[in-house]
């Protein structure tokens, strides 16, 4: 139903009203037009007005945070929400994300990981956490350290 429906994000909405539509196609960016007091929401999506289960909808993130290296920077840490980031990382062709202090998630395929390896390690020797962008290497060289 909604699959076909493209949002701009930067739609003039304001930011406690941005919330995310899950729906079978993916998810949307819509806006919050108010919590019934049934469990729903009536929310607005490309100009139309419809009602919801508020289960379906997700609390959006500042569009700053859209690229933020660590899912656990979110605000609004939901399922929502970290996929539409390492989404945004992947566009970027940024293929790691730190997930807290111990963990990293690497969306890449077999091609894209191997690319260039030798001279990556290169650059994460010695480096502390938060001086270079998330990556495989980088956890290990603070593991190392």
């Amino acid at each position: 139903m909604l699959g076909h429906i493209k949002t701009n994000l930067h739609e003039d909405i304001p930011e406690d009203q941005r919330y995310w539509l899950i729906h079978k196609g993916g998810y949307t960016m819509v806006r919050l037009v108010e919590h019934l007091p049934d469990g729903r929401a009536m929310i607005k999506v490309a100009g139309r007005e419809m009602t919801v289960d508020s289960t379906d909808i997700d609390r959006m993130n500042p569009t700053q945070l859209d690229r933020v290296g660590d899912i656990a920077a979110l605000r609004y840490l939901n399922e929502t929400s970290t996929v539409h980031l390492l989404r945004q990382r992947h566009g970027c062709n940024l293929l790691y994300t730190n997930a807290g202090l111990t963990s990293i998630v690497c969306v890449a395929s077999a091609e894209e990981g191997a690319i260039g390896q030798d001279r990556l390690v290169s650059l994460f020797k010695g480096c502390r956490r938060g001086q270079m962008p998330a990556h495989v290497y980088a956890t290990a060289q603070q593991v190392y350290r």
